[in-house]
């Protein structure tokens, strides 16, 4: 291949590969993780229309089920009834009446932006979220074994 070719592969794959950059930037991204308690009782799935969510911990007693974990972008950030969407269903699956809010937070992490020439990292701001998934006790009954 000549100088001149490779010259205009490379002149018409750059702008593609920033573009590509710049689009996957532009994106929200909303992830969740759940981490079940050891010897927490376990319940049927509740609907996630019906869990509420807390910012400090209710009077009446409850079981804790696990934490939510909530990863979401911050520039573009996702609206937050999305945010709030997926800690109802996260909650839902755990089988919890509410999810209490025990973290917020805006923190930096770590991206590798053009592997290609030179490996450089920039931080990007991203949001963490933990709520604590809760059973109202005397609510429901724990599921089979």
């Amino acid at each position: 291949m000549s100088n001149q070719q490779t010259h205009k592969r490379q002149s018409v794959m750059f702008p593609l590969f920033a573009m590509l950059i710049l689009m996957l930037e532009a994106c929200t991204t909303l992830e969740s993780s759940i981490i079940e308690y050891a010897g927490a009782p376990r319940f049927k799935q509740s609907d996630p229309d019906a869990v509420e969510i807390l910012r400090e911990e209710p009077k009446q007693p409850t079981e804790r089920l696990g934490e939510i974990i909530i990863d979401a972008s911050v520039e573009p950030s996702p609206p937050i009834s999305d945010v709030e969407q997926k800690l109802r269903e996260e909650a839902g699956r755990l089988g919890a009446d509410a999810v209490v809010i025990v973290y917020d937070s805006i923190q930096p992490s770590v991206v590798f932006v053009n592997p290609w020439w030179g490996g450089n990292m920039r931080t990007v701001p991203e949001r963490q979220l933990v709520g604590v998934a809760i059973k109202y006790q005397g609510e429901a009954e724990e599921a089979p074994g």
